[in-house]
């Protein structure tokens, strides 16, 4: 009796631990989503860190310099400013391209929902394209300040769906669910509004627009936080 209890304790013992470490692991956290959330949001501290090398490399040198020749106001609405803001630019168009990847992905079963859904993810991702090029192509003060808010505004919307209801349509004052998907966008959003607060104020010189004008770096971020992007999107269509 004695050695048939401490079989079944320890049997409970080692199965309980078992459990533990399922739970631990992501089987019941977040629905079980966890390890979606740590491996779609790995990309993240990628941009962060090259934002933090770009700006210690972009920081001033205490040798003394010779005085910078004269520029033309860089306060002036849509004018193009010569500034170091390359990398976060870059990190603005990939967020926003990203995010408009998911907005592709998921549009065809909000049109299938209601045509005003549809229509509002298909204006979204388009216009997100759009910004993504202009940040590269036109850079600008008031191009950045556009799409700050923007996308600020996407990310408002989002939140308000998820917390006080859908305004508008079929499903009017409904709540929706948080996918593995919204978290991809919206984080990719922030990060893009994040980035183009910092290009406010330290833009590139020219336009960068060429992949290979690129530094290796943010080739390889970008091309991963796409990767996981689709590969996230892929998953999502087909579950």
């Amino acid at each position: 009796m004695t050695v048939a209890a401490s079989s079944s304790q320890l049997g409970r013992h080692q199965l309980g631990r078992h459990q533990l470490g399922r739970h631990l692991l992501g089987g019941h956290l977040l629905g079980g989503h966890l390890w979606h959330v740590v491996i779609f949001g790995s990309w993240a501290p990628l941009f962060l860190l090259a934002l933090a090398v770009e700006r210690w490399r972009a920081r001033p040198s205490r040798a003394p310099h010779p005085p910078p020749p004269a520029a033309v106001p860089a306060d002036r609405p849509g004018r193009r400013l010569p500034v170091r803001g390359t990398t976060a630019r870059q990190v603005v168009a990939t967020g926003l391209t990203c995010a408009a990847v998911v907005h592709l992905f998921v549009m065809p079963d909000h049109f299938a929902q209601s045509a005003l859904y549809g229509a509002f993810f298909l204006v979204a991702a388009t216009l997100q394209l759009a910004g993504a090029a202009a940040v590269l192509a036109r850079p600008s003060r008031a191009t950045i300040n556009a799409v700050v808010a923007a996308t600020a505004l996407i990310v408002a919307g989002w939140l308000y769906t998820r917390v006080v209801g859908v305004p508008i349509g079929p499903d009017h004052g409904a709540t929706e669910p948080v996918g593995v998907l919204d978290l991809v966008a919206t984080a990719s959003e922030l990060l893009a509004c994040l980035a183009g607060l910092l290009a406010r104020n330290d833009p590139a010189p020219a336009p960068t627009w060429r992949w290979g004008a690129w530094a290796p770096r943010m080739r390889l971020a970008t091309t991963s936080w796409l990767a996981l992007t689709l590969v996230a999107g892929v998953l999502a269509s087909k579950s």
